[in-house]
């Protein structure tokens, strides 16, 4: 009985682990559909983590090896600009107050990184 249910614990914990790797929600309530627009400000987060992660990349390779960086840098920028139209495009279609507040979120990060 004991192994019984520690094999379904375990389960239940793989399933609560891969659903917080995947959707960043703890819980199974992450297996749930999400709507598309929960999707697109999603996408838009980890885009911009992205851009944020290339443009300090390009600033340690700049100042560590004295390598111009320049091109990587503006392009990571563009990457920025690019997340943060869409995000205030998105905020004006979004009626959800959640989304619409993540999505403030992802204007205001973009705004702090470029600076």
């Amino acid at each position: 009985m004991k192994k019984i249910f520690l094999a379904a614990l375990l389960v239940a914990g793989g399933i609560a682990a891969f659903n917080y790797v995947s959707s960043g929600r703890l819980g199974t309530h992450g297996m749930a559909a999400q709507s598309p627009e929960e999707k697109q400000v999603a996408n838009l987060e980890s885009r911009l983590q992205e851009a944020e992660s290339e443009l300090s990349q390009a600033s340690r390779s700049a100042g560590l090896a004295g390598i111009d960086t320049t091109a990587d840098a503006e392009v990571a920028v563009r990457k920025i600009n690019q997340v943060e139209s869409e995000a205030t495009a998105l905020k004006n279609r979004v009626k959800e107050q959640a989304l619409t507040d993540r999505l403030d979120k992802v204007v205001a990060e973009a705004e702090r990184i470029k600076r």
